[in-house]
């Protein structure tokens, strides 16, 4: 058994069509054996839609907002892909803070995954 680490971009969680593909692949991992980890990022455009509504806003953002303001995409993406996981019966627990930050284009955002439980499972 093996911990492993799957990281999806947006346009692997683009729509629910593609949620559900990744689920289904999370779920594959998980069945195998593997204990896993998922990172997703926000969902096809919605960093850049977000970034636009707050550049219309001001262009003086306070770093701490900023943050908040771009980091909620991928809030949207694991909450829905949380979801789609539960309903396929794979329960799994969305991990969201401070476990670690890095620097993605021209801002800062804490980083996110879901882990699935081994003892769900």
């Amino acid at each position: 058994m093996a911990l492993i680490v799957q990281k999806y971009g947006g346009s692997s969680v683009g729509n629910l069509d593609r949620i559900h593909h990744v689920a289904d692949k999370v779920i594959k991992t998980k069945q195998d054996g593997h204990n896993i980890v998922v990172v997703v990022s926000a969902m096809y455009g919605e960093t850049d839609r977000l970034i636009q509504l707050a550049n219309a806003l001001t262009q003086n953002h306070d770093p701490r907002e900023y943050d908040v303001l771009i980091s909620s995409g991928e809030q949207v993406s694991m909450a829905l892909l949380s979801m789609a996981l539960n309903a396929k019966k794979l329960p799994c627990t969305l991990i969201y803070g401070p476990t670690g930050r890095y620097t993605y284009r021209w801002h800062t955002y804490q980083s996110t995954n879901i882990r699935c439980e081994d003892r769900y499972y």
